[in-house]
């Protein structure tokens, strides 16, 4: 054996103390960052998990709600109030309720005994107000009941006197704060209730119509629609809306592969919490900063379009479509657009804007065009555009404005679409001077149609 190799064979030293704690720190670094990462996927998963169930259980009490006869639709009692602004109780304010969330439309409460406008007053109401503790699996909170009237903008006075004229039911779900799924801000969802013998477009007489005409709601959303059923809401910590350019929305289809898809209508509220998010930020004003939502070029030529034409024409209009509906839908031929809007800015401006309705049949055959039904302003035959002409544009904050539409009734079929297609006129509009927001808790921007048929699936 080599002299030289004795020395190294006798050495039974191993490993210095420094080297094993080196050693162990490195392990114990590695195992927390291995445990942080799935924390944090279990905390996502769970608060993905809190949210579905919350959307579910509220559509369910919705549902319940709407069953009810229509005298039935009221509240037993007056629900209190809260100084929290997480708490849905937040927007009573004495004897009324804020239908949006930063506390503005406030319409007078539906309670037992409370006064109608040609006499009496309300009587066999049935909506507990809450709030109601429910559990489901590893998941509680409470849910929260309101009840208030509307005065229906469609309807003239003579047709329909008084601001009675319908009723819109709310319902909010607050998740109880865990340690996994922290606190949660509430989820709701709203739909107005018609009296079939009293308004003017329910009536028992007619055809077709039941004894209920409620309003579907489908939220403006920046998810791409889906082939099949509605893509899912993201969670709004783990995954929050980013700012990005304006997307081309006049593609064939919702196959997952085709450009162009067009952004979905859902039917679930949504959840997320970032807010002033851009979503064309390829159409900057100056300074940068000032827009945010999503903003158009206008026309090349007067007039509103449903699909311009011409080099970035999809900057001129936005579509939104349904999931392939579960069921023939059908529509009373009432509407209402409700828009969260700013002037880039904050200039003073008018502006008008141009909403299109519409029904999509996908052609099953790959390649081919789908084929869209435009529904008809049911007063001007023929115009297939609904407008809305805003003097001075919301400057200051956002605020919401809402554009009634009346056309034909019409039935959506089993497997069709809904659409809405949304764009400026640019007669009497700035260029890239208004913005519109969506998909946020506070800027829920939303299309209800009236509807003897409300979505079940």
């Amino acid at each position: 054996m080599s002299r030289r190799l004795e020395p190294l064979l006798r050495d039974q030293r191993g490993f210095t103390l420094i080297e094993g704690i080196v050693a162990a720190l490195l392990v114990a670094l590695v195992s927390l960052a291995v445990m942080t990462a799935f924390d944090t996927a279990r905390r996502a998963t769970f608060r993905s998990e809190q949210s579905q169930v919350a959307t579910d259980r509220a559509q369910q009490e919705l549902e319940a709600i709407r069953a009810l006869g229509y005298e039935s639709v009221a509240l037993t009692s007056a629900p209190s109030g809260s100084s929290d602004e997480n708490d849905p109780r937040f927007r009573v304010s004495g004897s009324d309720y804020a239908l949006s969330r930063d506390g503005t439309d406030p319409q007078p409460l539906v309670i037992e005994g409370g006064a109608l406008y040609d006499s009496g007053v309300v009587e066999g109401a049935a909506v507990d107000p809450g709030p109601t503790p429910f559990t489901s699996g590893d998941i509680s909170g409470e849910i929260y009941r309101f009840v208030t009237w509307r005065d229906d903008p469609n309807c003239p006075a003579l047709t329909c006197p008084g601001a009675q004229d319908l009723k819109r039911v709310v319902v909010a779900i607050a998740i109880d704060a865990t340690a996994v799924g922290g606190t949660r801000g509430y989820v709701e969802v709203q739909s107005d209730v018609i009296d079939p013998e009293d308004s003017a477009i329910g009536d028992d007489d007619i055809p077709g119509l039941g004894d209920l005409i409620v309003a579907q709601q489908f939220w403006l959303s920046d998810e791409r629609c889906v082939a099949t059923g509605e893509p899912s809401r993201p969670d709004p910590v783990t995954e929050p809306l980013t700012s990005h350019a304006v997307r081309n929305t006049f593609g064939y289809n919702c196959d997952s592969g085709t450009a162009g898809r067009p952004d979905a209508l859902l039917t679930s509220a949504p959840l997320n919490l970032l807010e002033d998010v851009d979503f064309a930020n390829d159409l900057e004003p100056t300074p940068p900063e000032a827009d945010a939502g999503i903003q158009f070029n206008v026309g090349g030529s007067n007039g509103c379009k449903f699909k311009p034409t011409g080099t970035n024409a999809y900057k001129e209009s936005h579509l939104w479509v349904s999931e392939k509906l579960p069921q023939d839908f059908s529509m009373t031929g009432g509407a209402t657009l409700e828009l969260w809007t700013r002037a880039i800015n904050d200039i003073e401006t008018s502006g008008r804007i141009c909403v299109t309705l519409f029904t999509r049949s996908e052609d099953p055959l790959e390649g081919l065009p789908p084929t869209d039904v435009r529904l008809a302003d049911a007063d001007n035959p023929g115009n297939l555009y609904f407008t809305g002409t805003i003097n001075e544009w919301p400057a200051g904050a956002w605020q919401k404005i809402r554009i009634p539409m009346n056309f034909d009734p019409a039935t959506a079929l089993v497997g069709e679409r809904v659409g809405v297609a949304i764009g400026l006129e640019k007669s009497g509009s700035p260029s890239d001077q208004l913005m519109f927001q969506y998909d946020h808790v506070d800027f829920d921007s939303r299309l209800e149609v009236e509807t003897t048929t409300p979505l079940t699936s």
